[in-house]
């Protein structure tokens, strides 16, 4: 690829990454496309520009558009197609996508991770949970990873196991407002947890 298309290319990684700055890296994804069209790495990342501006629709475009231009094997846009069809609702679609994907790439953490998004939206919770703890493994700073987990054990209603995650997810992202809420939620599950130690075992009369 051309140096100028790199060049945009890590500009807007650093932006939508480090920066959290997902407007100015969307400029640097589109000017790093301009340059090398078939770049489609650069369009995945617009694709996860996009995405994390709520531009779903534009960002289904680009991810299908990396899949062409990477004659169908690109793992990264795989995945984040999935992602764009299991917030759709269309999970069966979003579950083929996903898994074509890790197939791609067993290794791609964010795989496992929308992947257990998938299951939990199916009720699957064993297999959810196998997923994300494979994501967890992969990528143990990923705080969405334990919000996952968390998730999942508070439909089993496993509360210890939901504190340890939520713990977690808290250290590791204490400010954002998600964490702000993880923390609320936290302080409720510890009376839950406590509330439950504390209760005499019922005995039959």
């Amino acid at each position: 690829m051309p140096v100028k298309a790199r060049e945009f290319m890590d500009s807007g990684l650093k932006k939508l990454y480090r920066h959290k700055d997902a407007q100015a890296a969307l400029v640097d994804f589109q000017q790093a496309v301009s340059v090398a069209p078939t770049y489609y790495e650069a369009v995945c990342q617009l694709a996860m520009a996009q995405l994390t501006l709520g531009n779903q629709a534009e960002a289904e475009f680009s991810f299908r558009k990396a899949i062409e231009l990477s004659g169908d094997n690109y793992a990264e846009a795989h995945v984040g197609l999935g992602a764009v069809l299991l917030d759709r609702g269309d999970i069966s679609e979003a579950d083929k996508s996903i898994r074509q994907g890790l197939h791609l790439n067993p290794n791609l953490w964010l795989g496992h991770y929308e992947l257990g998004r998938a299951l939990l939206k199916q009720n699957r919770l064993f297999e959810a949970q196998t997923s994300a703890e494979h994501a967890r493994l992969l990528a143990p700073s990923a705080p969405i990873v334990y919000r996952l987990l968390s998730n999942i054990h508070l439909k089993e209603e496993d509360f210890p196991s939901l504190l340890a995650d939520l713990d977690k997810y808290v250290s590791l992202d204490p400010d954002s407002p998600a964490g702000v809420r993880a923390k609320q939620l936290r302080d409720q599950v510890q009376v839950q947890v406590e509330t439950q130690h504390l209760a005499p075992a019922s005995t039959n009369p």
